[in-house]
């Protein structure tokens, strides 16, 4: 996940201070995203969840986050309903 964002951001090779300020971006842009669903497997980010992060990412080193959370509220409002969604179902599934 790390070499996918180094792309998308223009870093390519690297080095280890750049690195890991990105990871550092991605871990906040982890937790951001993780308040709209808590159940976000980041081993394996579905491809929403993926590029969410990504631009998180791209927003935070252009210090324009207040503008990710209003240019991305539809996707965010969908990454909280498919949260809510999959909650609900399993709720279903334990009273069954």
């Amino acid at each position: 996940m790390l070499e996918y964002v180094l792309r998308h951001l223009g870093y390519i090779g690297c080095d280890d201070t750049t690195k890991q300020k990105v990871q550092d971006m991605m871990e906040r842009g982890q937790e951001y995203l993780s308040r709209y669903d808590p159940g976000i497997d980041w081993t394996k980010p579905t491809p929403m969840q993926k590029g969410l992060l990504k631009d998180f990412c791209l927003y935070e080193q252009s210090n324009a986050l207040d503008d990710f959370k209003v240019n991305y509220r539809a996707e965010l409002l969908d990454l909280y309903h498919d949260y809510l969604s999959r909650k609900s179902e399993a709720e279903n599934a334990d009273d069954v």
